[in-house]
């Protein structure tokens, strides 16, 4: 068969399945997810902080959000769950009480689907409970008192269903982030210090976990913050559930780790720490690992020379050291004078999707970025492990209304994502740490790129047609290219893909055709129908 034969007839057949996905294109709608909804009116001034605490988990159609609320009689710790067959959102369950508004939940979830939930402290036990049933958050078993002087929780989920807790604890000096276990059926034990400040007096570690994909490996990043000269970010691993720990590279770490032991990511200077105030030089807080086991490390730095505020995506080298990329870049109308930073979140869906949340603000009038009222929340996705990425705004600008604590929803061991979600506080953060205010607390859906959208414009229209007919039977191909179903080409099904989707857009409007776009697919096929007819009588 002659290749002028070959390609009319692919067109052909591409052409055809357009108009078969016509008919259904007409009716179909984006999915039933709301871009936005109210889950309370009543958070706390740190009602979905921190970041390195994962609030959101997926088991099967539900989708469970926890926050921190707060009352007249104080601070109490809330979750909702959605129903994304029905779209109904359940009532507000109260799962306990908190100390103050550092005492926000981590979420994670077993094999079984039962919910586990750490919360409560600042400079006290961490309180634990786990519900009563499987993917229902409104009944849990009596809460348990773990560790002594903690703060800041981290919890995730073993392949057999041992739990592993990580916080900071204060009631030794210097400070360290101590890990606990517990697993399925038994007692929490432990501490084991693994991480420790230089110096004694106030430290800070926003340590992160994330499993590699054996579901062995743990993976860990966080900064070290204390009342000495040390300021920076590091990773380090365990291949053996948290028992020893390495660099990446696989050199030992004699536990607990320091910033002199891990892998040092960023460091900066004493001499800049003092430029701007509550240790805001250098922030961290998101890990993510991709299906090849190599992690990525979301941080940011705010000095004398960096400023507006800038946001890294940090992975190990060749070299043995760490690339950076500076995600500013990627931000679309990012206005001049603002930075780009941490309170953000890093996840990788089940597709390999990454997607990255940061908070942005105005760095020249405000450079705090913690609660100022410039402060709004755009989401990047990469579909590339990272290359490049491309940009949305969450939140209009608001110049009284800070939109701030993103925490998006992260895999913990039992629950890959596929659309993550993500909750923020939308209102102001108070002067101490027992303000009784009104923030509200949202949740988004982070839809990710509409299939057939090959400009990545928020639409499908011609203008990706036009992309995927300039790239038709291209191989190595990309999304750009028009390569909708991931496969390496470009062809018939990618075409059925965009005709199911034309004139879908980011809002997730209606699916339909209009009636040129109509004609000219009828037009074609009669077409190329007339071709292959042509030459099937030549032949």
């Amino acid at each position: 068969m002659s290749v002028a034969r070959v390609a009319i007839s692919a067109l052909g057949s591409a052409c055809l399945g357009l108009m078969a996905f016509y008919w259904t294109a007409c009716e179909a709608r984006a999915a039933d997810v709301p871009d936005g909804f109210l889950v309370s009116e009543y958070g706390s001034g740190r009602a979905t902080g921190y970041a390195e605490a994962n609030k959101i988990i997926t088991w099967g159609d539900t989708t469970h959000v926890a926050w921190l609320d707060c009352t007249a009689s104080g601070f109490e710790v809330k979750m909702r769950s959605f129903d994304r067959t029905s779209g109904h959102w359940s009532p507000i369950y109260t799962i306990s009480a908190a100390e103050d508004n550092h005492g926000g939940p981590a979420l994670s979830v077993d094999s079984e689907g039962y919910l586990h939930v750490a919360y409560y402290p600042h400079h006290d036990a961490f309180r634990y409970r786990k519900s009563l049933y499987p993917n229902d958050a409104s009944a849990w078993e009596d809460e348990v008192l773990v560790g002594q002087a903690c703060t800041y929780p981290t919890l995730v989920c073993g392949p057999d269903d041992t739990l592993y807790l990580t916080g900071r604890e204060s009631n030794v000096s210097p400070w360290v982030v101590n890990l606990y276990t517990k697993p399925a059926g038994s007692s929490w034990s432990g501490p084991t210090s693994i991480l420790q400040a230089d110096v004694g007096g106030y430290a800070h570690f926003m340590e992160a976990l994330a499993w590699g994909p054996d579901h062995q490996t743990l993976h860990l990043s966080c900064r070290f913050y204390d009342a000495g000269s040390c300021h920076a970010v590091g990773y380090m691993k365990s291949t053996d559930f948290g028992q020893t720990w390495t660099r990446y590279d696989g050199t030992p770490i004699t536990l607990p780790g320091t910033a002199d032991t891990l892998d040092v990511i960023e460091m900066i200077d004493a001499a800049d720490r003092s430029y701007f105030t509550n240790g805001m030089t250098l922030r961290s807080g998101a890990i993510a690992v991709d299906d090849s086991g190599v992690p990525y490390v979301l941080y940011n730095t705010l000095t004398g020379l960096s400023r507006p505020r800038q946001a890294w995506l940090a992975t190990p080298d060749a070299g043995g050291g760490w690339q950076k990329q500076l995600l500013n870049d990627w931000v679309d109308g990012l206005p001049a004078g603002w930075g780009a930073g941490v309170y953000g979140g890093l996840t990788i869906d089940d597709r390999g999707r990454m997607h990255a949340v940061l908070q942005i603000a105005d760095d020249t009038n405000e450079p705090n970025m913690f609660g100022t009222p410039s402060s709004e929340l755009v989401w990047l996705e990469s579909l590339d492990g990272g290359t490049s990425w491309t940009s949305r705004l969450l939140t209009d600008f608001d110049p009284v209304t800070p939109r701030w604590l993103p925490s998006i929803e992260r895999p913990t061991g039992h629950n890959p994502v596929n659309v993550p979600g993500l909750i923020y506080t939308s209102g102001e953060k108070g002067d101490g740490l027992h303000d009784i205010l009104e923030d509200d607390v949202f949740w988004v859906a982070l839809s990710p790129m509409i299939p057939g959208d090959a400009t990545r414009d928020g639409m499908v229209n011609e203008d990706d047609a036009r992309r995927l007919a300039a790239n038709w039977g291209s191989t190595s191909a990309t999304w750009d290219m028009g390569d909708f179903d991931e496969d390496g080409t470009v062809g018939p099904a990618d075409a059925a893909i965009l005709a199911g989707n034309w004139s879908s857009s980011a809002g997730g409007a209606e699916a339909s055709v209009p009636e040129p776009a109509v004609g000219l697919l009828w037009s074609v096929a009669v077409m190329l129908l007339a071709s292959r007819r042509h030459i099937r009588q030549g032949s």
